[in-house]
């Protein structure tokens, strides 16, 4: 895991597993624990009357118990990992497992069907299952009838929510339907980043997210407006966790894939400083990023666009890109600031990078006129959120409107 769990991270569990093999374990049936159970005083319920769920599950249900159920096939040792609130219980087999230091129910050398069951403790007005991952470790063999190296890692992204709350509101729903690990936000999360109401507005969007999906996300210039005497986002960083010594850029890891955040907008003029510079010298020595399937940079302000006239993106970062790109090996740039999505394909040197403008997340949306340069590969004026499912050799994106129909669909290949 990286040292970088940004405070651009609301409430998240990022796991990194390269030496592992993981999947995601859906099959689940539930029941309601007694309203007299306590920590220790409890039956484990016969499951006769349960519902099947998939998760994330979530109940309105202060204060109480719910109780699943999974059973697969298992052959080798590793671990299990649960989300849940506020705490899991788990048994294999009816053989309670404690969790570790480390938060994993470890196992060994199991072979054949095994019942799992998970009490999970909820003492907040919510709670449920949100995730349930099973982890070998140095193994390939099937569970059930997934193949472990075959799951992909899926994410959404999204730009420039902005105050636009009804039009956020409909794509949170729809992002927690996909039950992904992680959701990124690119900058202008609110309309003016001085305004307490506009953070409360944000948060009261994104609440349903907290607990199931990883929130990471990055300044942009608007959550810095009313901060140009010093330039430190004091709203920015209370209302998305970062303590107020921390920086806004760093790095994380999440599946097989690498993310650097850069904050061009702690500068004026806009810029990419040598802290930054230095920094992402530095991490792009780390294995982590080495031997990463996929490498993304994200920056508020894009490198290329033709949202609005006289615009064609931000040259300060374009002229950093095309420095760096092929010495980073960077595969995405996913950029928000113009109101509108755009994606173009590019080539430095031997490699190929991807960069995509999401900034439709809320904000109004950009003018029916376009700059006539950069000729972007793809241009939509429409509200929207963007999905990337990463294989080894392979990313699907998808684009959704706001009734959940597709804009936009692209396969990248390696």
């Amino acid at each position: 895991m990286s040292e970088f769990l940004v405070g651009l991270c609301i409430f998240c569990h990022v796991l990194w597993l390269p030496a592992q093999e993981s999947v995601s374990i859906q099959n689940w049936e539930y029941v309601a624990g007694k309203d007299n159970e306590t920590l220790h005083n409890f039956v484990i319920p016969d499951f006769d009357d349960a519902e099947k769920v998939m998760l994330p599950h979530r109940l309105i249900r202060p204060n109480s118990v719910f109780w699943y159920r999974s059973t697969m096939l298992i052959s080798g040792s590793g671990y299990f990992l649960f989300r849940a609130d506020d705490g899991a219980q788990v048994w294999m087999n009816r053989k309670r497992i404690l969790i570790n230091d480390e938060g994993k129910y470890l196992f060994e050398n199991t072979e054949g069907n095994v019942e799992v069951v998970v009490r999970v403790l909820n003492n907040a007005l919510a709670g449920g299952l949100n995730g349930a991952t099973l982890v070998y470790q140095n193994h390939s063999e099937k569970i059930g009838t997934n193949q472990l190296s075959d799951q992909p890692y899926c994410f959404t992204f999204w730009g420039d929510s902005q105050g636009g709350w009804e039009t956020f509101s409909g794509f949170v729903d729809q992002i927690l339907s996909f039950g992904d690990e992680m959701t990124i936000g690119l900058g202008d999360l609110t309309a003016n980043g001085r305004d307490k109401t506009q953070w409360q507005g944000f948060q009261k969007c994104v609440y349903p997210l907290v607990g199931n999906t990883d929130i990471f996300t990055i300044a942009g210039n608007h959550d810095y407006d009313g901060y140009y005497d010093d330039l430190i986002p004091v709203m920015y960083k209370k209302y998305t966790g970062i303590k107020a010594d921390e920086q806004t850029y760093g790095w994380f890891a999440a599946g097989k894939n690498v993310f650097m955040a850069l904050d061009i907008n702690r500068n004026f003029p806009l810029g990419i400083d040598d802290d930054q510079m230095m920094y992402f010298d530095s991490v792009a020595l780390l294995p982590d990023w080495l031997h990463a399937e996929w490498r993304f940079v994200l920056v508020h302000q894009p490198p290329y666009g033709q949202g609005w006239k006289s615009y064609a993106g931000e040259e300060v970062v374009k002229a950093w890109l095309e420095k760096v790109a092929e010495k980073y090996k960077i595969d995405f740039v996913l950029s928000g600031h113009i109101h509108d999505y755009e994606r173009i394909n590019k080539s430095f040197g031997k490699q190929k990078t991807t960069c995509i403008v999401s900034g439709g997340a809320g904000g109004s949306m950009e003018p029916s006129e376009s700059n006539p340069v950069p000729v972007m590969d793809k241009v939509i004026k429409k509200h929207h959120f963007c999905r990337l499912c990463l294989q080894q050799k392979e990313a699907q994106l998808t684009v959704y409107g706001t009734d959940g129909k597709t804009l936009d669909q692209l396969t990248i290949k390696k």
